[in-house]
């Protein structure tokens, strides 16, 4: 059983953009606030799983958080995600089966990323995975 980001689920885009400000203002750990941060945006979604990886300085690892039933399976779909990105890479959504797993073990469902950026570079990628469409 997952732990909820937030006492009460979101209803609309406005309540959950200030249930993320009140995170913010209440939350001492930067990697904390981005677990909850996670978590609150896939409930909104009806999201499975997701993650947020941010790349690394060359080499060096990336930074990943994850959230939901199949969080080393998004950690790795972010991987992969960041060593393609680049400044100019776009949000997706694709139908599929759940990367990581068989197809008679793993869900099917609508694979989501956005690419995170800053001036004039990638910093990284939000990735969820979805059963059906998301709302």
């Amino acid at each position: 059983m997952r732990k909820q980001a937030v006492s009460d689920a979101a209803d609309s885009p406005m309540e959950c953009l200030e249930q993320v400000a009140h995170l913010v203002q209440s939350t001492r750990s930067p990697a904390l606030l981005v677990e909850r941060v996670l978590q609150l945006l896939g409930d909104a979604l009806e999201a499975m799983a997701g993650a947020v990886v941010l790349a690394g300085d060359t080499g060096r690892r990336p930074q990943e958080w994850s959230w939901g039933t199949y969080r080393q399976q998004m950690v790795q779909v972010g991987r992969e995600l960041v060593e393609g990105l680049e400044a100019h890479s776009a949000a997706t959504a694709r139908s599929t089966g759940l990367p990581g797993t068989t197809r008679e073990t793993g869900p099917e469902g609508v694979l989501l990323s956005v690419p995170l950026r800053g001036l004039q570079q990638a910093l990284g990628v939000l990735v969820f995975f979805c059963s059906g469409r998301p709302t």
